[in-house]
């Protein structure tokens, strides 16, 4: 009943928690210097968190540290986020592991902690605890394209206007999330930590249409995104100075890489060979 519910729920206090869609995923690791702050609960706690934890949307991502116990000592901490799925949570950590664990088989008291909420109210119900809004600017060149941009990740803070690296990122079928799942989280993850920015193109217009025409839409879709990159400093200054040194040199062009899951590796692949 909700009078249970609110009684088991009382103990805990409001945690931190980002409702899907997630548009950058960078945001999801605890951050010190924003004041984030652990939750180390006690062992009455765990009914309530499993609890709290079950009841959250599919996709609903926590920022969370994890440590492990292979032997008699615990492992460092690590920070990472933790994806729900059903009955489980789906771990990325900051050292680059993935892993999956039923929400039950999980030690919320020794193994992961979540993070206060930086913001409170007066009940600590999951279906009230605040959510931090999340900017959700396009990474797209197509800004003018309206499915485009809804599923594109910002750019990371450090990324220029113009940067020398990027990376097109194509998702494989899926037909409910387009690039929004947790192994191309993954990747895109890994590349924005390295300081590589990246296009996240959704597929799904494309399958409203037949195996063939489906196929053209994605392969045009990727080169539109390619064509419509916006022009690097580089090749800006060597059509107004044509005897700089420096702006034909490999340090200063662009690399464009292409990476693609499943559905999305052929659409790289035929993208290339066109």
């Amino acid at each position: 009943s909700i009078d249970n519910r609110m009684q088991l729920y009382s103990h805990l206090p409001p945690l931190q928690y980002y409702e899907p869609p997630i548009t950058d995923a960078l945001l999801w690791y605890p951050q010190v210097t924003s004041g984030d702050r652990f939750f180390e609960p006690e062992i009455d706690h765990y009914p309530a968190l499993c609890q709290f934890v079950h009841s959250l949307q599919d996709g609903t991502c926590l920022p969370v540290r994890g440590r492990d116990r292979p032997e008699e000592e615990y492992t460092p901490w690590l920070n990472g986020v933790a994806v729900k799925n059903k009955s489980r949570l789906f771990f990325l950590w900051e050292d680059g592991n993935v892993e999956s664990f039923l929400i039950d088989g999980v030690s919320f008291i020794n193994l992961v902690h979540f993070i206060y909420a930086r913001k409170t109210t007066s009940t600590t119900l999951p279906s009230m605890h605040p959510s931090i809004p999340i900017p959700s600017s396009s990474m797209s060149s197509l800004s003018s394209s309206p499915s485009s941009q809804s599923y594109h990740h910002p750019s990371p803070p450090h990324a220029s206007s113009t940067p020398a690296n990027i990376v097109i990122l194509s998702h494989g079928w899926s037909e409910h999330d387009g690039p929004d799942y947790p192994f191309l989280r993954t990747v895109q993850t890994a590349a924005q930590r390295a300081g590589w920015h990246v296009i996240t193109p959704d597929y799904r217009p494309s399958y409203q249409f037949g195996h063939h025409r489906g196929r053209s839409e994605r392969v045009c879709k990727l080169l539109e995104e390619i064509i419509c990159l916006p022009s690097t400093s580089s090749s800006s200054s060597s059509s107004s100075s044509s005897s700089s040194s420096t702006s034909s040199t490999p340090s200063h062009r662009r690399r464009v890489v292409l990476i693609g899951h499943s559905q999305g590796g052929a659409v790289s692949s035929l993208a290339c060979t066109d």
